[in-house]
């Protein structure tokens, strides 16, 4: 027969060991929500999807009828590498992750009407910025989702870095 010591020492060996599986289990389903980041913002808007939290997405009728009016600013979250090689005509680079700090951003009228976009639907990117203009007083945002994918399926116009040109 095993000593008092012997049997606590095997269940806190097994209370560790399943404490240690319950993390890797966990990791594994959080790296499954999104490989590509570890900004805790993208994950955040990652959960509200699955909880049915809503933004004002728009299609690309909308959009294209919002560009080509001028009457909403077109912010392009995507790095300045893809900004550059294409962008919505007009679009002004505002890297989600540098939103906050960006001087182009943060000198347009918080009332102005604005339209976040990236790569495509499956890019969280946009809609990451449009929470982050949210929290620096922003009103009127929007999302198209489509972003740049649907926007050259559809063959809109686009602009480029005179260098790719």
């Amino acid at each position: 027969m095993k000593s008092v010591k012997e049997w606590i020492f095997a269940v806190v060996v097994i209370g560790v060991m399943a404490g240690g599986i319950g993390a890797y289990w966990s990791a594994r389903q959080l790296d499954k929500v999104d490989k590509k980041s570890s900004d805790s913002q993208t994950l955040n808007l990652i959960e509200k999807r699955k909880t049915g939290a809503t933004l004002t997405l728009l299609t690309i009728d909308e959009a294209r009828a919002l560009q080509k009016s001028g009457k909403a600013v077109f912010l392009d979250a995507r790095p300045d590498r893809e900004y550059q090689y294409a962008h919505i005509p007009n679009a002004i680079m505002a890297y989600y992750m540098e939103a906050k700090s960006n001087p182009q951003v943060l000198t347009l009228d918080r009332n102005q009407t604005v339209v976040a976009y990236c790569n495509s639907p499956k890019c969280p990117m946009a809609e990451v910025l449009a929470t982050k203009l949210n929290e620096i007083g922003f009103t009127r945002i929007y999302v198209f989702p489509g972003g740049m994918k649907e926007w050259i399926g559809a063959k809109m116009p686009i602009q480029a870095s005179e260098v790719l040109q």
